[in-house]
């Protein structure tokens, strides 16, 4: 790349070269959100033209000429234009000098350094965390820069009309889980697609880990990738996220504990060790059991703490025949040391089956359950079966592989 050249088209801006149309409001300053403000901006058209005829003759810049750029689960549009417009903004900004230094960074790189990002709702931090060398969860103020940090966050956008979500109705996210990736390739051809983003399930068991942990649920609000920020032409492609739906709003946030955060740590690092297998017969309870501690409804409560608990005991089983009694089985054998403990817990998970099945047969569970020869809230019931429930999947986590169930319930070595 010609720095002369280049030097010396930029050498020709002034005051009057770039006009701004929008101002953001005082607590945007400074950040992608501002930025974004360039690509309306009035730009003198003979620099522009000069620029752009340049750019077009460096064989390095040809990853920007009618290319996608890769941003992990989307991509947006690249042209010379757009990278002359963003090599003027840049040169206005933070000076010439500082625009060709990242430009020519970014020629050197193989890929698209970027964050992957887990929005949350119900959990409360003051600091980051370290699930390990990649992955952290931190405040949600405290993630990396972009567009869709301000987009989906009212607090941070003041209501900016740029950058405000209508269909946003609940609180905003309090938590986040940050993951540092690379994406390859950098752009592609319009016509074509990028391979999927290297290990982009491994955020989402720390947050299934993150849900077992906690003893009231959290949900995930949104997922998105964030190129860093200084990428050229970032910020004047657009942005998306995503998010699953969900029926149930958390009103209510968590705040963990020390010896929470510091299980988190140990079972994230023997969850990240079990087989692909393994790990894709715990989602279903763990995903579940945090719908679970969500639910104000004792019939839906009993349905998706039935659905985990079915899951962790039969899932082997392929037919129906006997199920209630090999799910009382299983569970009192795994969980109880001695006679009397498998009983009462034998009479819990009848209990909470027969909450389950009067949910589904009758649209009804009853308000008390008699547990081991006494009578208790249904609520209370449910709420120790949601313990047991995961006290079953730490103990598969740790011993990395579900039971061998005839040889647990003949006490075969």
């Amino acid at each position: 790349m010609d720095n002369n050249r280049l030097n010396s088209i930029l050498s020709r801006l002034s005051g009057d070269s770039v006009k701004f149309k929008y101002a953001p409001p005082d607590n945007l300053k400074g950040t992608i959100a501002e930025k974004m403000l360039g690509y309306f901006a009035e730009i003198d058209q003979k620099i522009m033209d000069e620029l752009t005829n340049y750019l077009a003759t460096e064989p390095e810049l040809e990853i920007f000429n009618r290319k996608m750029l890769n941003m992990g689960t989307g991509a947006g549009g690249v042209t010379y234009d757009i990278l002359a417009r963003w090599i003027i903004l840049t040169a206005v900004n933070e000076g010439s000098d500082k625009a060709i230094e990242l430009l020519e960074k970014y020629i050197a790189l193989d890929h698209n350094p970027a964050f992957h990002i887990l929005a949350i709702s119900g959990l409360k931090l003051n600091k980051d965390f370290s699930f390990d060398d990649e992955i952290k969860l931190m405040p949600f103020e405290n993630i990396p820069d972009s567009l869709q940090k301000h987009s989906i966050s009212p607090l941070s956008t003041g209501g900016w009309f740029f950058l405000s979500y209508p269909a946003q109705i609940e609180s905003s996210p309090q938590a986040a889980i940050v993951r540092k990736v690379q994406l390859f390739p950098k752009t592609f051809e319009t016509s074509s697609r990028p391979r999927a983003p290297r290990g982009s399930n491994i955020i989402y068991d720390a947050f299934d880990v993150l849900s077992l942990v906690l003893k009231t649920s959290i949900r995930l609000m949104y997922a998105w990738y964030a190129l860093e920020s200084w990428i050229p032409c970032y910020y004047l492609t657009g942005s998306s996220w995503s998010g699953p739906n969900s029926d149930v709003i958390i009103s209510q946030s968590c705040e963990p504990s020390c010896e929470d955060l510091n299980r988190l740590r140990k079972i994230y690092r023997l969850f990240s060790e079990l087989s692909n297998e393994i790990k894709q017969q715990l989602r279903i309870p763990i995903r579940r059991l945090n719908q679970a501690k969500r639910r104000q409804s004792l019939e839906d409560m009993a349905l998706d703490l039935g659905v985990a608990l079915e899951s962790l005991f039969l899932h082997d089983r392929s037919s129906h025949e006997q199920i209630s009694f090999t799910f009382r089985l299983r569970g009192a054998w795994m969980l109880g040391e001695k006679p009397s403990d498998r009983a009462q817990i034998y009479d819990l998970l009848r209990a909470i089956y027969e909450c389950r099945s009067k949910a589904i047969h009758s649209g009804k569970v009853p308000l008390k359950m008699t547990v081991n020869k006494v009578s208790k809230p249904t609520r209370d019931l449910l709420s120790e079966g949601m313990e047991l429930c995961a006290d079953v999947i730490m103990a598969i986590i740790q011993n990395r592989k579900f039971p061998e169930w005839d040889s647990l319930i003949l006490n075969l070595k």
